[in-house]
């Protein structure tokens, strides 16, 4: 410490030792204060941009004023498009009263969902402009092309073998409403003006939604080729082909789903239910192929799973308690062991560790993320994350505060609080470094890796 506790003089400074977040806490009579500064050491075994031409990973942040493009391993801004942004390559002909900007004149911008497509576009949805935006990220990363959609689109998703998105429009704009439409978007890869078809309905007149679950990518590139949707009044059960585009068969749970997730091995389905009786929640173990229930877990909770499709994890908010199950050859769930925490689980995310994978958990209410070693059961608590989110709920994500991990080699994740962003080091598992913001709340961010051209 220097000029009598004034400054903080770091010697012989290193990049992996002293890169990081760092707390400093004031006290005195009149009460205590306290701040967070990130200090980055840069490592001189890193060539500085320009010099290479390998791929480098990025953080796709939107917010009320438009979108940045985050840079992790330097803490670097790279790009900010504003709202008023109006250079779109594709612009859809015939549609009544379209705004040619990236967000409404004079308003904030609004984001529902965002996925990224192979490392060329980002699809985001606009559920206040009722359309879809697409941003190119491989050279000037701006935006290229609307798309317009039913009212209200708000859920995205990306069938990578397919090449499709797949939107859900609420219409009604309310989370709960039963009359969602389900749109698509092939050739979603392609740098083309594109356009949407609706899911050809299951009867006559046009297939109304109440939730939609798709198959996401896993790392063992296992293709599903079906999902599964709520539909009509009666929260009916359906399976959706995604290869036809049709809604195919009713499938008798007796119960009502909440989420979903898929396993590769053995080819099995996890469900979080609300029973139609009042005997409340109980996640089903679903057969894909023939769709019969093969058990019911005793644990309960919104259900995730590792991209080795080797560990499933429950997230019990009401009880507290996260129960991880590792998942056999045979395709078999084990159960390892259970955690008691009183975060507020908001979102959790998964980066690969020595051959597995480690589990980070956002919490909304606590300034913290939670670390769990899957295979080994350790637990830590990485503090210090920005202040929580307890009074800021969003309006379209049901994830209050969201947390991305990069890709298979990446270290980094990030997550917003109150009032910054943060990234954190998921190896060492401290934080990385932070950009504060004086936005309303963010909850729309993509991990995207890139060349530098």
């Amino acid at each position: 410490m220097l000029n009598n506790g004034h400054s903080l003089k770091i010697k012989d400074a290193r990049y992996l030792h002293d890169t990081g977040a760092f707390k400093c806490k004031a006290q005195n009579v009149a009460g205590t204060s306290q701040d967070i500064a990130t200090v980055f050491i840069e490592n001189s075994a890193v060539p500085r941009y320009g010099q290479i031409e390998e791929p480098h990973e990025l953080f796709i942040i939107f917010n009320e004023n438009g979108y940045s493009i985050n840079e992790p391993g330097h803490c670097r801004i790279q790009h900010i498009v504003f709202g008023s942004f109006d250079s779109f390559k594709y612009k859809p002909v015939f549609v009544n009263d379209l705004i040619l900007s990236l967000c409404k004149p004079n308003d904030s911008c609004s984001w529902g969902g965002a996925v990224n497509v192979r490392n060329k576009f980002v699809y985001v949805t606009q559920p206040d402009m009722h359309r879809v935006v697409v941003l190119e990220i491989r050279e000037l990363f701006n935006p290229v092309e609307i798309i317009p959609t039913d009212r209200t689109p708000v859920q995205i998703d990306y069938v990578e073998h397919l090449d499709e998105i797949w939107v859900l429009c609420w219409n009604e704009g309310v989370k709960h409403s039963t009359i969602k439409t389900s749109l698509i978007i092939r050739q979603a890869s392609f740098d083309i003006q594109h356009h949407t078809i609706h899911v050809q309905p299951f009867e006559s007149t046009l297939t109304q939604f109440s939730s939609l679950f798709l198959p996401p990518n896993n790392a063992l590139n296992q293709h599903f080729t079906c999902g599964y949707a709520v539909i009509g009044a009666d929260n009916s059960t359906y399976k959706v082909d995604l290869v036809s585009m049709k809604v195919t068969k009713m499938v008798n749970l007796d119960c009502t789903p909440l989420s979903m997730i898929f396993i590769s091995l053995g080819g099995k389905v996890v469900v979080n239910c609300d029973r139609l009786e009042a005997r409340g929640p109980s996640v089903l173990i679903l057969d894909y192929f023939t769709d019969e229930i093969l058990v019911t877990l005793e644990h309960h909770g919104d259900p995730y799973i590792s991209p080795d499709s080797r560990f499933v994890i429950l997230v019990d908010n009401l009880r507290g308690v996260i129960s991880v199950y590792r998942i056999t050859d045979e395709g078999a769930l084990d159960h390892q062991f259970n955690i008691n925490t009183n975060m507020h689980i908001s979102d959790v995310t998964f980066l690969s560790a020595e051959g597995s994978y480690d589990l980070f958990a956002s919490s909304s209410n606590k300034g913290s993320i939670l670390y769990i070693s899957l295979p080994t059961g350790q637990v830590e608590t990485i503090e210090g994350v920005g202040g929580s989110l307890v009074n800021k709920e969003s309006k379209w994500n049901s994830a209050d505060r969201v947390i991305v991990s990069g890709g298979m080699f990446s270290d980094y994740l990030m997550t917003p609080s109150a009032e910054s962003i943060t990234v954190i080091d998921g190896r060492s598992r401290h934080l990385h470094c932070e950009w504060q913001h004086d936005w309303s709340l963010v909850n729309v961010i993509v991990w995207a890796e890139v060349s530098r051209l």
